[in-house]
Parts: structure tokens; C-alpha cells; sequence
């Protein structure tokens, strides 16, 4: 039995530093890095988001019963704001919930789900009164950050760039488990 195999891997993990740390094995890269593709997340490319809407959105036409054709340009602006955490998957997946409950031949703002159409608009502000401690701007930069994600606590961990178990841990120390 004669095979030509090809192997594409894909990270968005630091290699090198990984391999630094020694949480990759050496050969393992060696033998896997004949060719690297440095590709930038999605939210350092906002141009490439029309046309893998578009993509997208062909792709889905095939599999989905409705007839939406384009975009709408304020949902557009919205999708191009958005930080994509999970990058292309993501964008993938939201255009095809858009597509799935959109009422007509354009997906609109009101079709892309409430956590991205909120992190794209400008950030609130707040206020606390001249000689706030750090230990209450975190807590209500964490509070803020759980009413952003819904109460998902995962979801606010990773935008506030903390483990999940760090996140408990706060609120534990905050006493405010029902955020």
C-alpha cells in the first residue's frame, strides 16, 4: 500500500514559545514545519470580512431554505468592528445563525447575536469616586464585563484575559456569586 500524505496543522498557540517551554516536542515541529503560513487574526484583517460574508453566505444558500442575499451595511460595519476571539470560525457560524433567523433577503443587526452586536459599539465609560481602590475598579470592570457577556463566565474570563478559576475566584473574594 503505496500513500502520498499531506499534513496541514494549524495553531493559535505561540510556537516558538511553546517550544521554549518544551510543551511541543522538538522533532514533532521539525517534522510538521516544512512550510509556515503566518496568517493575522481576523480582527487584524476587518477588510477580508466582506467577502468571507459573502463566502459564507453562498456557502449556506445551498443548505439553507431562505433567500438571503447580502448583508445589511450597518450589520456589515458591526461584523468589521468585532474582536473575533474565535476568528474565521467564528465569523462562519454567526453568518450562519444570521441566515438561519433572518425575516428577510438581508441580514440586519438585529440577526447577529446580542454579545457581538454589543462588544462592537465603543466601550461605556464609568466613574468611581477620586480614591477608589484597584480592588473596586476590578470589581465593577468584572461586573461590567459579566452584564457584556449575559452572565457567561467563561466568556467574560476570556475577555478579561484571566482563567475561569481566577474569575470564580474574584467573585468568591467580591461576594458576588450571582453576577
Amino acid at each position: 500500500l503505496n500513500l502520498d500524505v499531506r499534513v496541514l496543522a494549524a495553531s493559535n498557540r505561540d510556537i516558538e514559545g511553546a517550544l521554549r517551554d518544551n510543551a511541543l516536542r522538538e522533532d514533532l515541529y521539525y517534522r510538521l514545519n516544512v512550510f509556515t503560513i503566518d496568517l493575522p487574526p481576523l480582527r487584524d484583517r476587518p477588510d477580508d470580512i466582506p467577502d468571507l460574508v459573502e463566502h459564507f453566505m453562498r456557502e449556506f444558500s445551498d443548505t439553507e431554505a431562505k433567500s438571503v442575499k447580502a448583508v445589511d451595511n450597518e450589520a456589515l460595519e458591526i461584523l468589521r468592528n468585532y474582536r473575533w476571539p474565535g476568528n474565521v470560525r467564528q465569523l462562519r457560524n454567526v453568518i450562519q445563525r444570521a441566515q438561519i433567523v433572518s425575516h428577510g433577503p438581508l441580514i440586519m443587526s438585529d440577526d447577529l447575536p446580542p454579545e457581538i452586536r454589543r462588544q462592537s459599539g465603543s466601550a461605556d465609560a464609568f466613574e468611581l469616586p477620586l480614591g477608589s481602590s484597584l480592588e473596586d475598579l476590578e470589581r465593577e470592570f468584572i461586573r461590567r464585563t459579566l452584564d457584556f457577556t449575559s452572565g457567561n463566565k467563561a466568556r467574560a474570563a476570556e475577555l478579561l484575559g484571566i482563567s475561569l478559576k481566577t474569575l470564580y475566584n474574584r467573585l468568591e473574594r467580591y461576594q458576588a456569586k450571582d453576577w
